[in-house]
């Protein structure tokens, strides 16, 4: 069965539909704290709910901070491509699934007990998964010279396949 060549819209609606998922990632972490600053009770300040909630501070930051970057690294792999394939789709829903997962997973750190072996396996895991899964982009996006600028399908052998999705 052969292929049908991918549009510009396409690919916009593809980056763009990744973008927003990202952006409820992102948004859904907040939700705990909201919680959390609801518990504030008369007579306590803000420092005292912070001081009492630091772990689950720290890892919304730290969550955030990992998702911006698995943003930015997405970001930098699409910004160059000219057209994609289902493959790059099927693994970018990998990838889409496993940002939206962190949240659920950072919050199973914050809410179980510190030695949580599965809590921590589900965050690492979940990493791992968006890692592998962005590889795998990159890797089918450097397989796929209609998928890349000119300038970089015509690249020698043995070229990176990031050489492929990104500018020089």
């Amino acid at each position: 069965m052969t292929e049908h060549a991918r549009t510009d819209r396409g690919l916009d609606r593809l980056v763009n539909f990744s973008d927003a998922t990202v952006a409820i990632a992102i948004t859904l972490l907040i939700l705990p704290l909201v919680d959390i600053a609801s518990d504030l009770r008369d007579g306590e300040g803000a420092g005292d709910l912070l001081r009492a909630h630091w772990p689950a501070l720290l890892e919304f930051l730290i969550t955030f901070w990992l998702i911006s970057r698995f943003w930015i690294l997405h970001h930098q792999v699409f910004e160059h491509v000219r057209s994609y394939n289902a493959r790059v789709m099927q693994l970018n829903f990998v990838w889409l699934i496993s940002i939206v997962f962190l949240p659920f997973a950072a919050n199973l750190l914050n809410s179980g007990e510190n030695d949580d072996r599965v809590a921590h396996a589900l965050y690492l895991g979940s990493m791992v998964v968006t890692s592998l899964a962005l590889t795998g982009i990159e890797l089918v996006l450097g397989g796929t010279p209609s998928c890349c600028p000119r300038r970089w399908a015509t690249r020698r052998e043995g070229s990176s396949p990031r050489a492929c999705c990104r500018s020089p």
